[in-house]
């Protein structure tokens, strides 16, 4: 058929065909007015940058150095961005519960299903952008639009964390945040990794997400608070 007479649709079945689990759209003005509301919080605070600068499988020798963030918008990706993409490739539940299964909980697994959704995530992000540059439009991919997630230590080099496009994947109707910050979606709950397409075609917009996911969290006793044993919450 024709994929111009209903562009958004046609982008999204394809998504899927590459492997995508998850996908929303957010026009950009809606993550430019949630950007407003993110930076008296997150550009206020200094952020320690540590890199490893030992050789692999020796002693950590962190170098850190400070940066004051800023939280970007589409604009900074993609001059006149109308609209944005965002994908997710959910993580397996097995991996993650053999990574809490004692006596000897198993990080391996879930640290290779960390890079592969991102390498994977990063070649379905790929052939997205080259499907909408056949069609002329411009499209740019991110790991983290905003500019406020981490990384995570890895044997193949750091990959970005599961907090990378939450608040993109938020506008674009995926899911609700929980206490943790994370994502939650009713599909997989914080079991995804997210990337973000940033284009100047004019996709129809998703609703965003019900209430209900965000609810339980303040419904429950919040075990993951009390559980967590760097008290990282």
């Amino acid at each position: 058929g024709n994929d111009d007479r209903d562009l958004t649709s046609a982008l999204l079945a394809y998504a899927q065909t590459l492997g995508a689990d998850l996908a929303g759209v957010a026009p950009a003005e809606r993550l430019d007015a949630l950007a407003e509301q993110l930076r008296p919080v997150f550009e206020t605070e200094t952020v320690l940058d540590a890199t490893d600068r030992s050789i692999r499988f020796t002693p950590w020798q962190p170098d850190v150095q400070p940066r004051q963030p800023r939280v970007k918008t589409p604009a900074d990706w993609l001059p006149g961005a109308r609209s944005v993409l965002v994908f997710g490739l959910r993580y397996h539940r097995a991996v993650l519960q053999q990574a809490t299964r004692p006596p000897a909980e198993a990080v391996g697994p879930y640290a290779f299903q960390t890079y592969v959704t991102h390498w994977l995530g990063s070649v379905i992000g790929y052939r997205l952008v080259n499907w909408l540059e056949a069609r002329g439009y411009a499209a740019v991919l991110t790991a983290d639009l905003t500019g406020t997630g981490s990384f995570t230590a890895n044997p193949r080099g750091p990959q970005p964390d599961l907090f990378c496009n939450r608040f993109a994947g938020l506008a674009a109707g995926l899911g609700r945040l929980t206490v943790s910050g994370h994502l939650a979606t009713p599909a997989f709950g914080i079991r995804q990794r997210l990337v973000a397409l940033v284009t100047d075609a004019p996709l129809a917009a998703s609703p965003l997400a019900a209430d209900g996911i965000a609810d339980r969290c303040g419904a429950c006793g919040r075990p993951c608070i009390a559980a967590c044993p760097s008290q990282a919450i």
